[in-house]
C-alpha cells in the first residue's frame, strides 16, 4: 500500500495501481475515452492528463503508476481547458451536432426509437445514443462549443460482413476494439491502418472480417464508445422494455448475460461484465441465439395425427392423445428422451412423471455420456469435470482434444489465451483446424485415438528426462512433445471436446486414454466440453439410465431398455432423433422446432426455448446458473414444465400436488443433491476400464447434436450470417 495526496485529500491505495484507478476507487472523476477496465493502459486519448508535483509536464493518469508520497491534482486551473481542446480535436472528425445541441434531452425523449438509417450522421441515427461514452465526457468537462471547423471523413460504410456493421466515419481511434480483440480474445482480427488523417480501424488490405480471423464474438461492440461498430441483428430493435440477467443456454459454458426484451420478444444479448465469463460472450450466444429463438420455424400449435395428416388441436385434445397413446403400452415398452437443452427442473419433472408410472427407459440425448460411462469404470454415477474453468488461467500446459473451441466453447478461449500469454504451451487436436486458436500448436486429427496412445507410450521417456522444462520439440514427434510438455508442467489442464464421440467406439477409446493420461501427468483440471448446455444438470436430475437422485447406481432398478432399442413401442421425445426405429408405433414430440422425421409424430406439443423458460442449468465445470426470461412464447407454445405438469396429472403421477412452478423444485431438496451429493468431482484414483455390463449406461443413440444444433434445429438455417461464417471456417457437421 502507498500513501498519496489527490486534490488535497490523503489517500491510501494499492501499490501498482495507476493514478486513474486510484481516482476511480475514491470517486474522483478523471475523463477518458481510450481506457477500459478490462484492457491494459493505452494513453491514446490524452483526456486523462493530470498534474503531479515534480513532473515537468502533465502526465496521463491511465498509464502512470502511483508511488509513495505522490501529490496529484486532477482539476487544477487550466487543466480542464486543455482537456476541452483535446476533445475538440477528437470531435473535429466526428458528427457532433448532438454534442452541443441544447435540445438533445428533449429529442431523446420525443424520439424514443432510433431512426432507421444505415449511415450515422448525428445522434438520432446512432445506436449508442442512449449510452454514449463520448457524450458523458462532454457533459462532465462542460464542453459546449466548437472553435475549429468540423471535417467529416465520409469513409465507406462496411455492411457486407455477417452480424456487424462498421461506420468508421464516427470512429475516434480510441483503440479499444483493437485491444479487446488482441488482449482478451487473442484473435487480432482488426488493427489501426493507414496514417495521418487517413488513419482508421480496419483489416489487413481492407479485407472482409470473415477473411481476417474474426470470430464474431461482439467484444468490439461492447467496448466501442461511439457506435462505430454496431450489431446488424439488433441495431434497430429499439429500447428494450425489460432486461434480465440470465445464463445463456446455447453451450456448456453457461455464460452470464443481459437478455433484452421488447414487447415480449427476445431482442438482444450483452455480456455481464463481472461474470465468470469475464464480460465475454460468443458468436452463437450473442447473435445466433436471437435469430434462433425468433425463428419463423418455431412450432406454434399442438397437433394430433388423423390418418396421414397432423391437424392443429387445442391443448386438452393433444394431451389426452398423448395419454391415450402411452397407456396402450406397458411401462417397459415406453421410451423417454430428455433434451440436454432442458432446465434441470424440467428434466427432474420429466423423469419423475415417467418413473412414477414404472417407466425406467429414460436417457439423455447426449453422444458423450454413454462412452464416458463405459470408459471410466467405477465412475458411471459421477461423470463430471475435474477442476474448474479458473484452473485454466494459471495452467502451464494445456491439451485440448476434439475441439478447436471456435464453436464448441469459444469463451474458454479467452482463458486459454491468458494462460498462453503467461507462457503455457497449448496443443489443440481437432478435425477442424481452420479457425483454431492461433497461439496453439494445432494438430489435424479426425480421430485422435492413435495420437493419444502414442502420447501415453512416450510418457515413460518423458518422465526420465531430468531437468526437462517441456519447451521445444522432442523425439517421437508431436506425441513425444506433448508427453514431455505435460510431464514437465506443474499445472497441466486437459479438455475433452465433442468430436471423438461422433462414433461411439472412438468416444470410449479416447475417453479412456484421456483419463489415463490425466492421472499419469497429475493434471490440475480435466474439463468435459459437453454437447449441450445442461448435460451435467440432466445427469444430476436422474435422466441417465440406472442413476438415481442420490447419484448412486440403481442396480436393483426395474427393466431398462434404451429408448430407441428393441422392445420400445412408444416414444416421448423432447429432443429430435435422426432415425425413429420401425418398431415404434406411437411417437409424441415435445419441442420448439420441427425436424427431419417429425412426420412420424402422432402428437406434437410445441414448447419453449431457453429464452422463454425459467430454471437451473449446470455448466461443464459444475457451475450452477439460472435461466430467467421475459419473452412471450409464440402463439400456443408452452414451457416444458407446464406441459409435463399437465401430462403428469393425466398419467396419475404422484408428488406433483405441491409443485406450482419450477422454483418449487429448485428450492427444495433438489438443490441439495444437485449441487451437493451428485455434482462433485470424480475420484481419479478409481480404476478405469470397461463398464460392468450389469450397470446400464446412457445410449450413444442417434442423437442430432453438435455445436451447430439447438434442440435439433440446424441454427445456420435460422441465421444466414452464421451459415456464412461457419462455411468460411470450413466447418461441417
Amino acid at each position: 500500500m502507498v500513501d498519496i495526496t489527490m486534490n488535497g485529500e490523503d489517500i491510501t491505495v494499492e501499490d501498482g495501481k495507476t493514478v486513474l484507478h486510484a481516482a476511480r476507487d475514491n470517486d474522483i472523476y478523471i475523463p477518458t475515452l481510450c481506457n477500459h477496465s478490462e484492457l491494459s493502459p493505452y494513453g491514446g486519448c490524452r483526456l486523462c492528463l493530470v498534474k503531479i508535483e515534480g513532473f515537468r509536464n502533465y502526465v496521463p493518469a491511465c498509464t502512470t503508476p502511483v508511488s509513495d508520497g505522490m501529490v496529484i491534482s486532477t482539476s487544477e486551473e487550466g487543466l480542464n481547458d486543455l482537456r476541452k481542446g483535446i476533445l475538440e480535436l477528437i470531435l473535429s472528425e466526428h458528427p457532433s451536432s448532438c454534442i452541443v445541441c441544447d435540445e438533445r434531452d428533449e429529442c431523446l425523449e420525443l424520439h424514443g426509437e432510433s431512426t432507421k438509417a444505415g449511415r450515422i450522421t448525428g445522434c438520432r441515427f446512432c445506436p449508442n445514443r442512449r449510452s454514449c461514452d463520448l457524450f458523458d465526457v462532454v457533459e462532465k468537462i462542460e464542453f459546449n462549443d466548437f472553435r475549429i471547423p468540423v471535417e467529416y471523413k465520409e469513409l465507406p460504410l462496411h455492411r457486407a460482413d455477417p452480424f456487424v456493421q462498421r461506420d468508421m466515419s464516427i470512429c475516434i481511434l480510441c483503440g479499444r476494439c483493437v485491444r479487446v480483440c488482441e488482449e482478451i480474445r487473442g484473435v487480432g482480427a482488426i488493427a489501426t491502418v493507414h496514417r495521418s488523417h487517413d488513419t482508421t480501424i480496419g483489416t489487413a488490405f481492407d479485407q472482409p472480417l470473415t477473411d481476417s480471423g474474426c470470430v464474431f464474438c461482439g467484444a468490439c461492440l461492447d467496448v466501442c464508445p461511439t457506435g462505430a461498430i454496431s450489431s446488424k441483428t439488433t441495431r434497430w430493435a429499439g429500447v428494450p422494455d425489460e432486461t434480465v440477467t440470465s445464463n445463456c443456454g446455447m453451450c456448456s459454458n453457461g455464460c452470464r448475460a443481459v437478455m433484452q426484451f421488447k414487447w415480449g420478444k427476445f431482442t438482444n444479448v450483452e455480456p455481464v461484465q463481472d461474470g465468470d465469463n469475464w464480460g465475454q460472450v460468443c458468436l452463437r450466444g450473442r447473435f445466433a441465439s436471437v435469430t434462433t429463438v425468433n425463428s419463423p420455424m418455431r412450432l406454434e400449435y399442438p397437433k394430433v395425427r388423423t390418418g396421414d395428416i397432423q391437424q392443429p388441436v387445442n391443448w386438452e385434445k393433444a394431451l389426452d392423445a398423448v395419454v391415450e397413446g402411452l397407456k396402450a403400452y406397458s411401462p417397459d415398452e415406453i421410451g423417454v428422451v430428455a433434451s440436454p437443452f432442458m432446465t434441470s427442473e424440467d428434466a427432474f419433472l420429466l423423469q419423475k412423471v415417467f418413473r412414477s408410472i414404472g417407466c425406467e427407459n429414460i436417457a439423455t440425448a447426449s453422444k458423450m455420456i454413454g462412452p464416458l460411462q463405459m470408459a471410466w469404470r467405477g465412475q458411471v454415477d459421477r461423470i463430471t469435470s475435474i477442476g474448474t474453468r479458473d484452473d485454466i488461467d494459471d495452467a502451464d500446459a494445456i491439451l485440448i482434444v476434439g475441439s478447436d473451441l471456435s464453436l464448441d466453447n469459444p469463451v474458454l478461449q479467452t482463458r486459454v489465451h491468458k494462460a498462453a500469454e503467461k507462457g503455457a504451451r497449448t496443443f489443440i487436436v481437432t478435425e477442424h483446424p481452420h479457425n483454431a486458436y492461433r497461439g496453439a500448436d494445432v494438430l489435424e486429427e479426425p480421430c485422435p485415438t492413435g495420437l493419444m496412445e502414442d502420447v501415453i507410450a512416450a510418457l515413460d521417456s518423458a518422465g526420465s528426462c531430468e531437468g526437462c522444462s517441456g519447451d521445444g520439440d522432442h523425439e517421437g514427434g508431436w506425441a513425444g512433445t506433448i508427453a514431455h510438455t505435460l510431464m514437465a508442467a506443474e499445472r497441466p489442464v486437459i479438455m475433452l471436446g465433442q468430436e471423438p464421440f461422433a462414433v461411439e467406439e472412438d468416444g470410449v477409446a479416447v475417453s479412456s486414454l484421456i483419463l489415463k493420461l490425466f492421472k499419469a501427468v497429475s493434471g490440475k483440471a480435466l474439463l468435459i466440453l459437453w454437447d449441450g448446455p445442461n448435460v451435467q444438470g440432466l445427469m444430476g436430475s436422474a435422466c441417465v439410465p440406472g442413476i438415481g437422485l442420490d447419484g448412486e447406481l440403481l442396480k436393483e432398478a426395474g427393466p431398462n431398455k434404451p429408448p430407441l432399442g428393441d422392445g420400445i413401442k412408444a416414444l416421448l421425445l423432447t429432443e429430435p432423433v435422426s432415425d425413429i426405429p420401425d418398431g415404434v408405433e406411437f411417437v409424441a414430440y415435445m419441442g420448439p422446432y420441427p425436424f427431419d422425421g417429425i412426420e412420424r409424430a402422432d402428437v406434437i406439443l410445441p414448447t419453449c426455448t431457453y429464452a422463454d423458460s425459467v430454471g437451473t442449468i449446470v455448466a461443464m465445470d459444475r457451475l450452477v446458473g439460472s435461466i430467467e426470461t421475459r419473452a412471450r412464447p409464440p402463439t400456443m407454445a408452452k414451457r416444458d414444465f407446464q406441459v409435463l405438469m399437465d401430462l403428469g396429472g393425466r398419467l396419475g403421477a404422484e408428488g406433483l400436488s405441491n409443485i406450482e412452478d419450477p422454483y418449487d423444485i429448485s428450492t427444495s431438496t433438489f438443490v441439495d443433491y444437485h449441487i451437493g451429493k451428485h455434482i462433485k468431482e470424480m475420484d481419479v484414483s478409481a480404476d478405469c476400464g470397461p463398464v460392468d455390463p450389469s450397470s446400464p449406461v446412457n445410449p450413444a443413440g442417434k442423437w442430432i447434436s453438435g455445436p451447430l444444433r439447438y434442440r435439433g434445429l440446424d441454427i445456420t438455417e435460422a441465421s444466414e450470417d452464421l451459415g456464412a461464417v461457419v462455411r468460411k471456417w470450413g466447418w461441417t457437421e
